[in-house]
């Protein structure tokens, strides 16, 4: 198996890199790597994604699984994110009002937090919440 490559269901698959502006509004299983122009999703991601250095991401569908955003990237969320989003310091991430995560927020970044988060801030930088809420197993 490459290096880059993930098994679905026993199969081998190459991840699908992204370098200009691509909508995906249907469904899309494996790893997606963002490293230039913007993804902006309507449908649904099972797997991971990363957002690189110059590269945006506008989740208006749902991601099931983990998501980085590296230096110089940004997402926006405005659904939802069943799984953990991990901000690297230089990234940037926005869960908007009626966005949620349902995971873990792992900030190293700049993470705003309008929506909601059913889970834990970690990291060295805190999620700044600017009419959002987070709901933990700690709060309950």
């Amino acid at each position: 198996m490459e290096k880059n490559s993930v098994k679905i269901n026993g199969l081998e698959q190459q991840p699908f890199i992204i370098e200009t502006d691509t909508t995906i509004s249907s469904g899309y299983k494996g790893r997606l790597i963002v490293k230039s122009g913007t993804l902006t999703l309507k449908g649904e991601i099972i797997g991971s994604l990363e957002i690189h250095n110059n590269a945006d991401a506008t989740i208006r569908g749902n991601v099931i699984g983990t998501i980085g955003v590296f230096d110089g990237g940004n997402i926006t969320i405005y659904n939802s994110v069943d799984g953990s989003l991990k901000i690297d310091s230089g990234g940037k991430a926005t869960v908007e009002s009626g966005g949620r995560v349902t995971g873990n927020i792992v900030n190293y970044g700049r993470a705003v937090l309008k929506g909601t988060l059913h889970g834990e801030q970690l990291g060295s930088e805190k999620v700044i919440i600017k009419g959002g809420m987070i709901i933990s197993e700690q709060s309950l």
